[in-house]
């Protein structure tokens, strides 16, 4: 969760609107992440509204008041918004001029009302934001309200956002504070005014078990008052908000900036404020991700969040094309154990148990390789997959907006010159996708053949018998069918076995089911029980051999599990490819590699790293074209799920297709 006040607020929104997707402010983690030593696995959020008080005769003091919004837009145009958390009531109506909102807060001992606002933009997609023609979202943003009721911003901040109910605030551990050095993180963005050093609040819960993340930006004071926080301290604020921190298990991180000296046109960056108007004469770029003060923040999540690559046994710097594989921050016990480099071996595979598997950005790729290799892939895993080539495609509904280099979506099929698709459009408007429209198209994509070209995919007729499981597990951010539409295509496309599981309830909250169990059982079954997995069947592997792209963002390394019966051939083994979440690679979760262990399936999980640990799309993607450098989710280590390494993205010829089919071939000894 991304939080901040007055300019660290405005920057904390920016933050938000660049590395989460549309319509969305969930941070995106691998579904299978685990939490020891660096933090993974962050809880969804939704869209959070503030306003500050003004004063009033019988207020003896500032307030502050947190609003959570929950909107459902009508085909009409009309917006219904209901309010949580404190007795909101509210109306609104939408135009193509813009929207007029009127909320009133009750209370027992008096009723406050709030004048009307206009907001311009289209209605919203989420709670809290606002669709506009730039593609970035945009906080609701609420007039002030007047009012004496005591309120605790803190525990009302948190117990929304990540939607439960707070253990009260506890007593804040000074052994819990430590800093960090920022400057690995801000290589290139020197010019921020980023202070040498920033503060990480580590609950002592948080070293051994999963937690939170909450990302705070702190204040720099008025013109006439500035105000820094202490450089090795928290403010009082950052102490209140750690006070709940300590028994909610949540991770503060709290990024620092010092004063500086950038000319008389910086006049609030130069007091440690956030660039929240390009003062430091980068024009528009201060929204974007590399800008000078966002640019630095995603490694740093990157690295608290486990997105980087374990330690290797050799002590060489590791490096991918130009870009040096920074170390991550260094907290809490020591690192994992190492895990040995292997040479990906050759195996006996049973030509019918190869599956893909993957979430969010994986699982689109795991639907893509699926479809694209479904001569020799049998079945898919998707969580939160959308279905295949939706991203890059334009359906008669679909909203347009100008192509630049910071569209995420630089390839479009079906868009007038010049214009493109709002990223993650899939996810936010389900309801605009025509399936019909995608199953054709698959089926009028050309057919590989044995030695011809790669521009192509397998026959769809393939995935008649194919196994398919599909979940909906994220439920605030991929909404009505946009999930179900995967299904739609896989059926359209001739698929017999396909189940769907909306593991989502009306409220939002997840269903405790067990779907990694629901997968392994559809793709591999029957099952015989888990059994304790041998950690040394995990190693890592050298992923250059197999590298078609050196500008696809491909880390050093992969990893793999094999057990022994399948290392040492006596069986023919399932083989599982897996494709993480944005952040990066890891070693499969200890419940798949339990029944791996008992079922002889080998996983492989090839590996795009974030920036942070070696990532260098975005140094050659689109090279020579318009839409240069265009590829900022792989470079934070997403799949090409958006055709931003191209426009051929859902062809074997692909580079995360072609290289991941590489490794597929050579482990079950496949040949063209």
């Amino acid at each position: 969760m991304l939080h901040g006040q007055r300019p660290s607020k405005a920057s904390a929104r920016l933050l938000r609107s660049q590395y989460t997707a549309l319509c969305s402010v969930s941070l995106e983690k691998p579904r299978s992440a685990r939490l020891l030593p660096r933090l993974e696995g962050y809880r969804s959020v939704t869209g959070v509204t503030r306003g500050s008080p003004s004063p009033s005769t019988t207020a003896a003091r500032p307030q502050e008041w947190w609003m959570s919004a929950s909107s459902q837009i009508g085909r009409d145009g009309t917006v219904a918004t209901r309010f949580d958390r404190t007795a909101w009531t509210t109306s609104s109506t939408c135009t193509s001029q813009g929207c007029t909102f009127r909320v009133a807060l009750q209370t027992p001992t008096r009723r406050s009302t709030l004048s009307p606002t206009r907001l311009r933009g289209t209605p919203p997609c989420w709670p809290g934001l606002l669709q506009t023609s730039s593609t970035k979202p945009h906080p609701l943003e609420l007039p002030t309200v007047e009012s004496d009721l005591p309120f605790d911003s803190p525990g009302q901040c948190l117990g929304h956002v990540y939607d439960e109910t707070l253990v009260s605030a506890g007593r804040v551990q000074a052994a819990n504070l430590v800093t960090f050095d920022q400057g690995p993180y801000i290589k290139g963005f020197e010019n921020g005014g980023w202070a040498e050093k920033g503060l990480l609040y580590l609950p002592s819960a948080c070293r051994t078990s999963d937690c939170k993340l909450h990302v705070m930006l702190h204040d720099c004071g008025t013109r006439e008052a500035p105000s820094l926080p202490p450089p090795a301290a928290m403010s009082p604020e950052e102490q209140a908000f750690a006070a709940y921190a300590e028994t909610n298990r949540i991770v503060l991180l709290m990024p620092r900036l010092k004063k500086s000296e950038h000319g008389a046109d910086a006049v609030d960056v130069n007091r440690g404020c956030w660039d929240v108007f390009a003062q430091l004469g980068e024009q528009g770029d201060y929204a974007h991700q590399n800008s000078s003060h966002l640019g630095p923040m995603l490694p740093m999540i990157e690295a608290i969040a486990g997105a980087t690559t374990p330690r290797v046994a050799e002590t060489r710097p590791q490096t991918i094309g130009q870009r040096t594989m920074y170390k991550p921050l260094s907290i809490g016990p020591p690192s994992p154990p190492v895990l040995p480099v292997r040479e990906l071996p050759q195996l006996r595979i049973d030509p019918n148990k190869i599956v893909t598997n993957g979430g969010s950005s994986g699982g689109d790729l795991a639907v893509l390789f699926h479809t694209g290799f479904s001569r020799h892939v049998k079945g898919v895993c998707g969580y939160d997959a959308q279905p295949w080539r939706c991203a890059a495609t334009k359906f008669p509904l679909d909203a347009l907006v100008p192509q630049t280099h910071e569209s995420s979506v630089p390839h479009c099929f079906g868009c007038p010159p010049n214009m493109t698709l709002p990223y993650d459009k899939c996810k936010c408007h389900g309801d605009f996708v025509n399936t019909t429209l995608l199953a054709d198209a698959a089926r009028a994509t050309p057919i590989c053949v044995p030695g011809g070209s790669k521009d192509c995919i397998d026959d769809p007729a393939n995935l008649r018998d194919a196994k398919v499981f599909l979940n909906r597990g994220e439920c605030r951010t991929y909404t009505g069918p946009a999930v179900s539409n995967t299904m739609d295509v896989y059926k359209k496309l001739g698929v017999n076995n396909v189940t769907y599981f909306d593991q989502c309830n009306p409220d939002g909250s997840q269903k405790p089911d067990d779907v990694t169990l629901m997968c392994i059982a559809i793709a591999f079954g029957p099952l015989l029980p888990p059994v304790q997995a041998n950690p040394n069947n995990n190693f890592m592997f050298r992923q250059a051999p197999y590298v078609t792209d050196d500008n696809a963002g491909f880390g050093e390394f992969g990893y793999a599990f094999v057990p022994p019966k399948c290392a040492n051939k006596e069986v023919a083994c399932g083989l599982e490819v897996r494709f993480h979440g944005c952040g990066g690679p890891g070693p499969a979760d200890m419940e798949t590699q339990n029944y791996a262990e008992s079922n002889n399936i080998v996983l492989l999980d090839p590996g795009v790293p974030g920036q942070n640990n070696g990532n260098n799309a975005s140094l050659g993607c689109n090279a020579g074209t318009a839409v240069e450098g265009n590829c900022k989710e792989i470079s934070r280590g997403c799949w090409d799920g958006y055709g931003q390494l191209s426009r051929n993205y859902h062809l074997q010829s692909a580079p995360h297709m072609q290289t991941v089919w590489k490794m597929v071939a050579h482990i079950a000894q496949i040949e063209d």
